[in-house]
């Protein structure tokens, strides 16, 4: 995950692993919460799954960040999503509109 983080110039000065087991069912994202050099909230997911990242895909990630960020007590300023699989185009969009960050 540093390689990653490193590759695309995301430092982050602290920050903590999210056990998302109380939030979701879901085990093919892990999460991490912390502020950069300009001490923006910032969160991270990583999604490893073979299966394509569709639009309702994309909802679910959403509202689990909202999830993540109330229970943190955090206002969230910059989110990133790492993935391994594809993306449709219309997720794509939809991220980029609500302003994530997406690589692939």
């Amino acid at each position: 995950m540093e390689e990653l983080l490193l590759s695309q110039n995301i430092i982050l000065k602290k920050s903590t692993t999210i056990n998302l087991a109380k939030f979701s069912k879901v085990r093919s994202y892990k999460c991490l919460v912390g502020s950069d050099l300009d001490s923006n909230n910032t969160i991270i997911f990583f999604r490893d799954a073979k299966s394509r990242f569709l639009k309702k895909d994309f909802e679910i990630l959403e509202n689990l960040a909202n999830l993540v960020a109330k229970d943190e007590g955090k206002i969230i300023k910059k989110r990133y999503l790492f993935l391994n699989s594809q993306i449709c185009s219309r997720a794509l969009d939809l991220a980029k509109s609500k302003g994530w960050k997406c690589y692939f």
